[in-house]
Formats: C-alpha cells, sequence, structure tokens
C-alpha cells in the first residue's frame, strides 16, 4: 500500500469515469500540462447488467456499487502513482512525457522551459531493460 503526500494529491484529482449503465467502473486523471488523460484498468460491477426485481435489491445494489466504486477507486490511485510526478514549482500533476529531471530540481516540462532549466524526459523502463542496463547489456 502506498502511503503520503502524492497517494493524497493524486486521490484529490482522480475523476470517476465510471458508466453504471454499462457496469464499467474506472478512474480518469488529465495532466496539468498536456492534458491526456490517464485512465485507470476498468472493473466489471458484479451486478453489472442485472435488473434490481425490486425497491430492496435496488437499495442493495446501490450500496454494493457505492462499495465496489470506492474499492477500485483506491487502487487506481496507487496505479496512478507510478504515472505522474508532481511539479514542485506550479504544484501540477504531471504525466511521464511532461516532467523533467534537472539537475537543480526536478520539474514538469512547462516549468523548466518558462524557467530556462535544461532537462531530460522521465523514462519509464520495463523491469528487462532495467536488468539489462544494470548488467551492461544492449539490445
Amino acid at each position: 500500500m502506498v502511503y503520503g503526500r502524492m497517494e493524497d494529491i493524486i486521490r484529490f484529482a482522480i475523476e470517476d469515469g465510471s458508466d453504471r449503465e454499462s457496469g464499467e467502473i474506472r478512474f480518469v486523471i488529465r495532466c496539468g500540462v498536456c492534458g491526456m488523460p490517464w485512465r485507470s484498468e476498468p472493473r466489471r460491477f458484479s451486478v453489472a447488467g442485472k435488473a434490481a426485481e425490486n425497491e430492496n435489491k435496488r437499495i442493495i445494489y446501490d450500496a454494493m456499487w457505492e462499495r465496489e466504486t470506492e474499492d477500485a477507486r483506491k487502487s487506481a490511485v496507487e496505479e496512478a502513482i507510478d504515472h505522474f510526478s508532481h511539479c514542485p514549482i506550479c504544484k501540477c500533476l504531471s504525466c511521464e512525457s511532461c516532467f523533467r529531471i534537472c539537475a537543480t530540481i526536478d520539474m514538469c516540462s512547462s516549468c523548466a522551459e518558462k524557467l530556462d532549466e535544461p532537462g531530460e524526459k522521465v523514462i519509464i523502463m520495463d523491469n528487462t531493460q532495467v536488468l539489462n542496463s544494470e548488467f551492461g547489456i544492449r539490445k
């Protein structure tokens, strides 16, 4: 489980992109620099497509939707932490493509440009690339 400030920032920024009618539960965050949306892995509502036979079942299904949506939100927050960085200058959430590793302090590309601070893009590597680079293997 992830704890701390970044989790709080993501939790505040995340938007519910669920569709009760189709039974898809998912969440969205937009990059504060480019505006591109990131979407969490979708989850299927456990009783999707099943009509409530009466008012009592509707109340139960509503409670189930709330519980399953909240569980999915928690997972989405943890998932999103791996895809965003928090700019210490403008305080926006920045996607991997819009975040820069700079000599003085890492920041979003917008702030790096405004402050004339050179920096490198964040490069996300899968585990194979990380292991290969650690052992000097090039492909």
